[in-house]
């Protein structure tokens, strides 16, 4: 059995999670996987009818001694063939405690944690790290001894693709010559209203002679309806379930750059400008490097403004080429989904540790 421990801070972990299980449902015979998370994970994995083990620990809790004792005991009792760790670093040593292989997915690490961080024992207790990321995005140390395996990023499967934007523009009402510009921006309250303060009125000032504005605005919406009254180029919306199709009929997203954001917008081709959440760290150093990549244009939060959100969404709108060169770019950068190679990283590493035959043997001992 492979014991799968998914972060439970946001839920972004535990949706990634999921289509990594999808994917390994689909050998044969299918690999017995069990989840386990806390918080935020928990509930995605219900809601997405999945069991789950329930660690009852807090969002931020699982570096602390309660986490110690709920994994420890966890991984005595189910005995694992393998333990999967999506950024759960304490269940790392305490894998190695019972003698159990333990592998740790991760996007970041080595750029964000400086050497005398404690994270580093934790993660040298890994006998193999899966990085849902790109190599080129990453320096791995010369003498750091864990294998490492850069897998993709892992990039939800979508309907809608440039190859039928068309379609897509025009379903959604859009003209063929209009520039239409979508701002979605989640986190922190007051961050998620400065951005759209900034790029509503980098809009206002945009000399685009026929454009529109599509506002994901979420709890914010009735706020920018009644703002906005009826005006026709402004379409105000809580959320959108077909977001691929959105986004494709899409000229610009205007976003708060976190990593799988910039990774779904690269995958479809679209340009974006990013404003990465300062405190975030990784969030900052993957904005720069999908910057270098020509994928994306980064404004600071230090540095945004409607002026400065104007300035890019020239850059990228005034001129076809650019426009093209970026979406080029995105397509060529994330031309795979990682879902897949890290379910056969998983599998093979199951298979070599004999989990068929070892739940073969259990069964047989159970009859």
């Amino acid at each position: 059995m492979i014991l799968y421990i998914s972060r439970g801070q946001g839920f972004q972990h535990a949706m990634m999670d999921l289509q990594i299980f999808e994917e390994l449902q689909r050998f044969n015979p299918p690999i017995d996987c069990r989840f386990a998370s806390y918080a935020d994970g928990q509930q995605a994995f219900g809601a997405n009818g999945l069991e789950s083990i329930d660690l009852n620990l807090t969002a931020d809790g699982d570096m602390s001694s309660q986490a110690i004792i709920a994994l420890g005991s966890l991984i005595r009792e189910t005995a694992p063939t393998l333990v999967v760790s999506h950024e759960v670093f304490m269940s790392l040593p305490l894998a190695k405690v019972f003698g159990v292989p333990a592998y740790l997915l991760t996007h970041w690490f080595f750029e964000a944690i400086d050497r005398r961080n404690p994270l580093n024992e934790f993660v040298k207790s890994a006998d193999h790290i899966l990085f849902t990321d790109i190599a080129e995005f990453h320096t791995v140390p010369s003498d750091f001894s864990v294998p490492v395996s850069f897998v993709g990023p892992v990039i939800r499967k979508w309907n809608w693709g440039l190859e039928n934007r068309d379609v897509a523009r025009k379903e959604l009402g859009f003209a063929p010559d209009e520039k239409v510009v979508l701002i979605t921006v989640g986190g922190r309250h007051s961050r998620r209203v400065g951005i759209i303060e900034a790029a509503v009125k980098a809009y206002e000032k945009s000399p685009l002679p026929n454009k529109r504005l599509v506002l994901l605005a979420g709890p914010l919406q009735h706020h920018y309806r009644q703002q906005f009254g009826d005006r026709k180029d402004i379409l105000i919306k809580d959320f959108e379930w077909q977001i691929d199709k959105l986004v494709v009929a899409s000229d610009l997203v205007i976003c708060a750059g976190s990593f799988t954001t910039l990774w779904e917008l690269a995958f479809l081709g679209i340009p974006s400008i990013a404003i990465p959440d300062k405190e975030n760290v990784v969030d900052h150093q993957h904005a720069a490097n999908m910057q270098r990549a020509n994928t994306t244009c980064v404004i600071s939060e230090n540095t945004l403004s409607a002026d400065s959100l104007l300035s890019g969404m020239r850059s990228i709108l005034d001129d076809p080429g650019t426009w093209n060169a970026m979406s080029n770019a995105g397509l060529r950068l994330a031309s795979s989904r990682g879902q897949q190679a890290v379910a056969r990283v998983i599998h093979q590493a199951y298979q070599k540790l004999g989990g068929d035959r070892v739940r073969a043997d259990n069964e047989g001992l159970l009859v």
